[in-house]
């Protein structure tokens, strides 16, 4: 038995049903569409069970899972529409003056216990000293391809 029932009104089936028939608009949008008319619960449904679905349209039970989800916990339209990527947060670039002191500090002398400044070290101490926020692996490394370039 499904967590989430799905039940359409006779409107939202009606707009299902249409989308469907046509064939015509986004493939995604086509698909779920058509698992929401095989997931319907009411007596008007067809009230396939997820293995089924999955099996007819070639797609994971988490997708079955996650569209009977939107519908129910969202709405009959997020359901269909294609969900916006989360945003990436911002990335954090060694320009200016943090550029200047990140040279200044992998032209001197690496830490005790270590016989060169590391990318990793690097980043990490970048931190440490406060030039910036966080700074990754990947960060100190194009900014150091990028000095080395020049």
């Amino acid at each position: 038995m499904a967590k989430f029932r799905v039940t359409l009104t006779e409107e939202e089936r009606s707009v299902l049903r249409k989308m469907v028939s046509s064939g015509k608009g986004a493939a995604r949008t086509w698909l779920h569409g058509r698992i929401l008319l095989q997931a319907e619960a009411s007596p008007d449904g067809m009230q396939y069970t997820d293995e089924a679905i999955a099996e007819a349209f070639s797609v994971s039970l988490s997708t079955i899972h996650r569209v009977r989800h939107q519908c129910v916990e969202e709405s009959f339209e997020a359901a269909l529409a294609p969900r916006q990527p989360l945003k990436r947060p911002d990335k954090v670039t060694i320009t200016g003056e943090v550029e200047q002191q990140w040279i200044a500090l992998a032209c001197g002398e690496p830490p005790p216990g270590h016989g060169r400044w590391t990318v990793r070290l690097l980043a990490d101490r970048l931190v440490e000293l406060g030039y910036v926020a966080r700074a990754s692996r990947e960060t100190v490394r194009q900014a150091q391809k990028k000095t080395m370039s020049r």
